[in-house]
């Protein structure tokens, strides 16, 4: 996990639902209130690069382990089959997150062993999140048993940020690094950059690593 990545620093927007929903879902996965399957303890989120889906899931396994739960977070995209078939304790967790769901569309055997998991997972009552680019319904998944699955499950999507919060952001992470910026130089990134809020925080720690590197204001 990464220790940046946290619910607390989580520019919400208009994801206030997501995060009202997960911190419910993390209050209820304690392992004596565990029931046999039950919806409200899955979730589903849902949107385009850059969103902040990553961040959630993060931000929620922090979460769940600052409150004595069991909690992992791994990406589908870096799971082969063999690795996924070894994870058999993995519904004893309390909390688990899988990053990028999309990526086992067409994958015979990811399709499989995901179904599986997602059973035991099921029936152990843990709390599984997911992500994905696409809503449940445009996956382009070929096991009908899973796909019928995915759609059961409660989808969030996740917002973009709007100007306004992106400004907020903006000016958030210039105040980390010790940084004040004028409402000129924000209007400029804004228009220069690309509007995906991963990116302009990424060039916001290369600006703030050039001071040192050439050595001036």
């Amino acid at each position: 996990l990464s220790n940046k990545l946290t619910l607390d620093n989580f520019i919400i927007g208009q994801n206030k639902a997501i995060l009202n929903f997960t911190n419910s879902l993390i209050h209820s996965s304690k392992k004596n209130s565990k029931t046999d399957y039950n919806p409200d303890k899955c979730l589903f989120l849902y949107g385009s690069s850059g969103t902040g889906k990553t961040h959630i899931l993060h931000g929620i396994c922090h979460q769940a382990t600052n409150n004595q739960l069991s909690a992992i977070y791994l990406d589908a995209k870096t799971i082969n089959p063999e690795q996924m078939n070894k994870l058999n304790d993995m519904e004893y967790l309390e909390v688990i997150c899988i990053d990028n769901i999309d990526a086992i569309n067409g994958s015979k055997e990811l399709e499989h062993a995901f179904f599986h998991l997602f059973n035991r997972v099921y029936t152990s009552g843990a709390s599984l999140i997911m992500a994905s680019k696409q809503k449940p319904k445009q996956l382009d998944i070929k096991l009908p048993d899973l796909l019928s699955r995915l759609q059961w499950v409660l989808a969030f999507k996740v917002h973009p940020l709007n100007d306004e919060d992106l400004i907020i952001a903006i000016k958030d992470k210039f105040s980390q690094k010790g940084f004040y910026v004028s409402k000129d130089v924000i209007s400029f990134m804004l228009h220069r950059l690309d509007r995906i809020i991963t990116d302009i925080m990424d060039k916001i720690e290369l600006l703030s690593n050039l001071p040192i590197s050439k050595k001036r204001k």
